[in-house]
């Protein structure tokens, strides 16, 4: 069987959850007798790319270049469209919602993979809600699809709800982790010299990361510990202005990752707080759990159905609730442990293995 993915995933994100679960398919899909993917990129500075698709060139990563995501777009769509030209696929599965390629491609089947809901849900909150493109293209794109994937339980609801989808065309495929278990860390280097919490990527919009800074800053005083803002991009004047506000601008620190990096990150945290007020699933809920890094989370959308029992859990809403469990956190390391252990239990529910398995599956259902 033949799949054609497309350049979209690989051409927007640098790192993320989106292009992390096709990389991932991709791997495990191609390592299967009788399937082959294409994936049509030329250009990518996608980091889960680099040392996989030995085809694929960085363009420009880490300089300054003008427009150089649309320039970069531009590249591996119209080689895309020269792919699905001459590759013999069965199936096409975009790894995003522009439907360029859905009026040309007949009778063929399609899959797409739903990975929240967030601007229907959010949008009029955030200005989120400007990128009419997203939610015009995704409806489309459902509507157009043999098969729809949802990442959770949480967002084949939220599907079925906003977008009036029949449920018998929706199937939840969970995500993985990535990164591979390791209860004992050997490694003596420390990443930071106090002990921390960890936050985890971008810290706009529904990211929630204003509550938490303000929930967050005595705690810091309290324990006389740091906070870790792990990815994201540098802080923003706005950010280090709230920061500043709350008086912990020396208990905060902001570090890029990358896979092993973000290992260390993990493995010697006091604690991971997820404070987001949406998540159509929560990779780095697993991330965590993989690494043995108890975890404190928001109480709403997918995140209870990923962290299960193995986590603690408020209010993202509220200072005082996010307060209380993160220090119920840190006044017992009994806890803590025992969190690590029921983490190890719980990510035996999800893997990548399992993803592809049931994505294939899927679309052999379809043949």
């Amino acid at each position: 069987m033949k799949i054609l993915f497309d350049h979209q995933a690989f051409s927007n994100q640098d790192y993320g959850g989106v292009s992390r679960y096709f990389y991932e398919l991709y791997r495990g899909i191609n390592n299967l007798p009788g399937f082959q993917v294409e994936l049509p990129i030329l250009f990518s500075n996608n980091i889960y790319l680099k040392e996989s698709h030995s085809t694929v060139r960085p363009f420009f990563k880490g300089i300054h270049v003008p427009k150089k995501v649309p320039i970069i777009k531009f590249i591996n769509k119209s080689n895309t469209e020269i792919s699905f030209k001459n590759f013999q696929f069965s199936l096409y599965h975009p790894t995003h919602y522009d439907t360029y390629l859905l009026d040309k491609i007949g009778k063929k089947p399609i899959v797409i993979t739903v990975h929240d809901m967030i601007h229907e849900k959010l949008g009029n909150k955030y200005s989120i809600s400007k990128d009419t493109n997203t939610i015009n293209f995704k409806k489309k794109s459902v509507e157009r699809a043999d098969k729809i994937i949802a990442v959770s339980q949480s967002t084949k609801n939220d599907l079925i709800e906003i977008l009036d989808i029949p449920s018998d065309r929706v199937e939840v495929i969970y995500h993985g982790s990535s990164i591979p278990i390791v209860t004992i860390d050997n490694n003596s280097t420390r990443v930071h010299a106090k002990p921390y919490i960890l936050y985890l990527g971008t810290r706009r919009h529904y990211k929630n990361f204003d509550i938490f800074i303000e929930a967050i800053a005595p705690i810091l005083k309290e324990f006389d510990i740091d906070l870790i803002c792990g990815g994201g991009g540098n802080l923003s004047s706005n950010e280090l202005e709230l920061i500043k506000k709350f008086g912990i601008e020396h208990y905060v620190y902001q570090k890029k990752i990358d896979d092993d990096h973000l290992q260390l990150l993990y493995r010697q945290a006091i604690g991971f707080v997820f404070p987001s007020l949406y998540e159509g699933f929560g990779i780095p809920v697993l991330e965590a759990f993989s690494c043995g890094c108890p975890c404190v989370i928001s109480n709403t959308s997918s995140l209870p159905e990923v962290g299960g029992n193995a986590a603690l859990y408020f209010d993202p809403t509220s200072v005082e609730s996010m307060q209380y469990s993160i220090r119920q956190l840190l006044n017992s390391s009994a806890l803590r442990e025992e969190l690590t252990t029921l983490g190890f239990e719980r990510l035996k529910l999800f893997s990548w293995n399992t993803t592809v398995d049931q994505t294939v599956t899927l679309y052999k259902s379809l043949l």
